[in-house]
């Protein structure tokens, strides 16, 4: 009867011991889909920060490039059209404006904002030989649908074209050449004494009235002051 009564006894101690293994298993089970959770979701997330950081560099690039070629076809306006250092700024700034007016789309992302620029938040130097660079850090803002979120941009170029410097050598041309008998040989010592600054001279006869125009061979086509 003990002996009987021992092995009765093992039959609720084995009824715990499954029931505790079986809580362990399912906690066991419930762990791991936890953690496999958690691990897809930060690798999700760091797919979203890596696509919002290429979005922000993409759009950085692109103002870059915008600025860029605002500022030769701004230098290239205001020297048309006769123009002063202010026109040429504010040529800039109109069209990187323009630009971000636009706006850009990208899926997935809950807000892409990049503020106008102004006289202030862009800063536009320019050097003793007539070159133009500018400059701005803009408060911008990326923000993924799922939480990760990128902030500012810094735009900046300096192109080679040399507006205030291509329009001094054509004023002063321009002056010199209604002096000269012969304007042929004025035309190849102009280009002779400017050479040195890579300096291109080239007059015309415009129906009577000469054209004096001054390229910048270092520079882009079209870099172009007319001196009337």
């Amino acid at each position: 009867m003990p002996f009987l009564e021992e092995v009765g006894g093992t039959a609720p101690v084995l009824a715990v011991f499954m029931i505790f293994v079986l809580l362990c298993s399912w906690a066991a089970i419930l762990g791991f889909q936890s953690s496999g959770q958690q691990m897809v979701f930060a690798t999700q997330q760091l797919a979203a920060a890596d696509f919002t950081r290429a979005v922000a560099l993409a759009v950085e690039g692109e103002l870059n490039e915008t600025l860029r070629t605002s500022l030769i076809a701004s230098m290239y306006e205001a020297g048309r059209g006769t123009e002063n250092q202010e026109r040429v700024e504010q040529r800039v700034r109109s069209k990187i404006n323009e630009r971000i007016n636009i706006g850009w789309e990208y899926s997935n992302f809950r807000e892409i904002f990049v503020p106008f620029v102004d006289e202030n938040s862009l800063t536009i130097e320019w050097s003793p030989d007539g070159r133009i660079c500018a400059l701005s850090y803009l408060d911008a803002k990326f923000e993924h649908i799922t939480g990760p979120t990128a902030n500012g941009l810094k735009i900046h170029a300096c192109p080679p074209q040399r507006f205030l410097r291509l329009k001094h050598v054509a004023e002063l041309l321009a002056n010199q050449v209604k002096f000269t008998e012969n304007i042929e040989n004025f035309e190849i010592q102009a280009n002779e004494n400017f050479m040195c600054e890579g300096l291109a001279v080239k007059i015309s006869d415009n129906g009577g009235e000469l054209l004096i125009t001054v390229l910048d061979v270092f520079g882009a086509k079209g870099a172009l002051v007319h001196a009337e």
